[in-house]
């Protein structure tokens, strides 16, 4: 770094201003990721079994695929991204927020990065409508997961209350929230019971996808201090993301211009979400072909 770029201190982000001084943060590895496998094969050629739930496990040193899995969520929040598959990666994220009501400002200075009313899309250009696409809103849920299976080799493993982040989208959505529902009005908190998983093949043309099927558990969990402290991790590590996403907006966002409050423009969440859905199903088509 330069003395031009260190007179320029005070329009910096405090992630800038880290990497200046020489006191830059380590990356933030979070937790690994719980997904569903839609990958008939590996880099290396391995078979991998396709509709599984699958996580890494740093303990095991491997990857575990099963086709059930059981899984505790401790904290939910929803969050924009953008993906530019020309780049191959995210270009754009927002905060993560817990509320419709909350505003999702991104890294670039927006709202929700960009996404509009689905009863508006209709009235952008055909370019502006292939951007609506790449923005989807996913729910992130934090909790443990523990799976019975096998790893790339067909080796028998299983991975006990791993703490994970599973991030959903597309048809995943609906049975998700209804699960979450079904927890609420039942009077109870999300981290009092397990998730019992299993996956449902769903064919539309030459499409194949995977949607978790989801039933809650009977048997409510105590939650103890050490459930307290991973609540606690999890919310951290939100709280970190959305710091660094933050700072990011307040340095991109116009001055002149004031954040709009959702309420001038309601997002149809169904809408969106079906909207979402639809082009998941286009995007997992160009993976996996019916057979």
């Amino acid at each position: 770094m330069s003395s031009t770029q260190i007179a320029t201190i005070d329009n910096l982000s405090q992630t800038e201003i880290f990497k200046l001084l020489g006191q830059e943060k380590a990356p933030n590895t979070g937790f690994p990721k719980l997904r569903i496998n839609r990958m008939p094969d590996d880099d290396a050629g391995n078979s991998l079994p396709v509709g599984t739930y699958t996580v890494y496990s740093s303990d095991l040193g491997t990857t575990v695929f099963g086709k059930v899995a059981k899984f505790r969520p401790f904290l939910s929040t929803y969050q924009y991204m953008v993906y530019d598959s020309a780049q191959a990666k995210y270009i754009n994220k927002s905060i993560q927020i817990k509320s419709w009501s909350e505003d999702a400002v991104d890294e670039l200075g927006g709202l929700r990065c960009g996404k509009v009313s689905y009863k508006n899309v209709d009235s952008l250009s055909p370019e502006e409508k292939a951007k609506q696409k790449q923005i989807k809103c996913y729910r992130n849920l934090y909790g443990i997961v523990s799976i019975s299976g096998v790893d790339v080799n067909g080796n028998s493993v299983t991975v006990n209350s791993l703490p994970c982040a599973w991030r959903l989208s597309g048809s995943a959505f609906k049975p998700i929230g209804s699960a979450v529902d079904a927890i609420t009005k039942r009077g109870l908190y999300m981290f009092q019971v397990h998730f019992n998983l299993t996956t449902k093949r769903e064919v539309q043309g030459t499409t194949v996808w995977y949607t978790p099927i989801i039933s809650i558990d009977d048997k409510l969990l105590p939650f103890t201090g050490e459930d307290k402290e991973l609540l606690v991790k999890f919310q951290d590590m939100i709280d970190e993301d959305n710091t660094e996403v933050f700072n990011l907006w307040e340095k991109n966002r116009n001055s002149e211009k004031k954040l709009s409050k959702p309420s001038k423009e309601v997002i149809d969440v169904s809408a969106a979400l079906d909207a979402d859905f639809n082009d998941s199903i286009e995007d997992v088509g160009t993976i996996l072909a019916a057979g």
